[in-house]
């Protein structure tokens, strides 16, 4: 099927009028294009930024059309134009707001509507988060519907993966997290196309571009298809309807085992990392010849525990080292077996490449509060990586064939050596900011998940 994505320019409450009259124009583009889907940015109407409830209820005193008023308006476009509509807008639930998105048919008929469930920074403001994640039968295939950052935890695309989603329609409004002159958000640059290629789904994101009440919006909308491979994308700067040919897919559920599924939807705090801890050294072994003694491996981790004395310190290796040293400043990880370890109250995971190209096992580690996990192996794609480390807030340390990478909570890779061939390499990172699991104010990756909600 062909599917568009309308992308829109930031726009306050006072203008409601332009706002309605740009997005039945927005419409009419996608059916000029001859879309059978047209998916709309997030609060197309009558804005995303509020400023408060109190501004909200004030702009609706003075004309503004509640989300009944904008719907009537969606479902006639939808008929007039034959084409389905995913529209997302504030939606008025008692005394409160929510921030939704809508499926209507091509008929004009209200299919279904999802509310955004991870609210982000300043939606806690204003609007109520989500209860519930669904996926909605159509005429197009099952489709779901994730707003904006949603797509943050793995739990809610998995979930409408398990539930049968062979699309995934995402509203959204990326907010800059670069600088002011160098606008950029993860989302687009490689997590939706992650989610895509892990779950093995299509995901359509319309986004907003400019400013709304003083927060960048980077346009960059997307379509991707089920490999992750980007099909379309919009420019950060621009109004535009861009249109894919699409075929909806077949999803790959989540492929956890029991133990994994048990921690995931157990309604249990996660454990925070320690935040007052020392800077961590790294020492990454080369292969060892295959003339070292188990008695020299011995000698070896003696004098490194020396070093660590006092100073915590990390030593990986591909190959075992036998006759592991006690000492509560060393932590020796050669084996992706080990669960975690501990070094002065940094604590560390391990999985083998394979298990990483899960969403499930460096989630689990990263609940029971570790500040870095070691991946053996060369088997994970690089946005799935960064994905990994963004979802959970933690250092990924990778042990590839030839080289060896470190990433930061935020994803960005901060070393990327060769692997070493004669003496070992040191780095030393400080660990910290795994201990902040908070992607912006008061919007945590690990704390704000529901689990009676998810389908896994």
């Amino acid at each position: 099927m062909r599917i568009s994505i309308a992308q829109m320019p930031g726009t306050t409450l006072g203008v409601w009028r332009d706002t309605l009259a740009l997005i039945e124009q927005l419409v009419a583009e996608a059916h000029a294009q001859r879309s059978d889907l047209l998916v709309l940015p997030e609060c197309a109407f009558p804005a995303y930024f509020l400023d408060s409830l109190d501004s909200y209820r004030a702009a609706r005193h003075a004309g503004l059309p509640g989300d009944t008023g904008l719907l009537e308006h969606a479902c006639g476009w939808a008929r007039r134009h034959e084409i389905a509509l995913c529209v997302s807008y504030v939606a008025e639930c008692g005394e409160r707001l929510r921030n939704a998105a809508t499926l209507i048919d091509a008929g004009g008929r209200i299919i279904g509507t999802h509310h955004k469930c991870f609210l982000w920074g300043f939606d806690r403001e204003w609007f109520d988060a989500g209860d519930s994640i669904a996926v909605f039968d159509t005429p197009l295939g099952r489709i779901g519907m994730m707003i904006c950052a949603d797509a943050r935890l793995p739990e809610i695309s998995a979930t409408l993966a398990t539930r049968g989603a062979q699309l995934i329609l995402q509203p959204t409004a990326w907010v800059n997290t670069g600088a002011p002159d160098q606008p950029r958000n993860p989302q687009p640059e490689y997590l939706i196309a992650a989610r895509a290629r892990e779950f093995g789904v299509p995901i359509a994101s319309a986004s907003k571009y400019g400013v709304e009440g003083g927060t960048l919006f980077v346009g960059s909308s997307l379509i991707c298809d089920q490999q992750g491979n980007v099909l379309v994308q919009a420019r950060q700067d621009e109004t535009t309807v861009l249109t894919a040919e699409v075929t909806p897919a077949t999803p790959r559920g989540a492929a956890l085992c029991a133990s994994e599924r048990a921690v995931l939807l157990a309604d249990t705090p996660p454990t925070s990392p320690h935040a007052d801890v020392a800077t961590l050294g790294i020492t990454i072994m080369p292969e060892l010849p295959a003339w070292l003694s188990a008695a020299q491996a011995r000698d070896f981790l003696a004098a490194m525990a020396d070093v660590a004395a006092g100073a915590p310190r990390l030593i990986a290796s591909t190959d075992r080292l036998e006759g592991h040293i006690r000492s509560e400043h060393l932590a020796v990880v050669d084996d992706p077996g080990i669960g975690t370890c501990s070094a002065a109250n940094i604590t560390i995971g391990a999985v083998v490449s394979a298990d990483a190209t899960r969403f499930a096992p460096i989630r689990v580690l990263a609940l029971r509060g570790v500040h870095l996990v070691v991946i053996f192996g060369d088997a994970v794609h690089d946005d799935l990586l960064a994905t990994r480390a963004l979802e959970n807030r933690v250092f990924l340390l990778v042990l590839g064939n030839t080289r060896a990478r470190l990433l930061d909570p935020a994803g960005n890779v901060i070393r990327n050596d060769p692997r070493p061939a004669g003496e070992p390499v040191n780095w030393t990172v400080d660990v910290r900011p795994a201990a902040n699991k908070c992607v912006t104010a008061g919007t945590d990756v690990l704390a704000d998940r529901r689990p009676a909600q998810y389908a896994l």
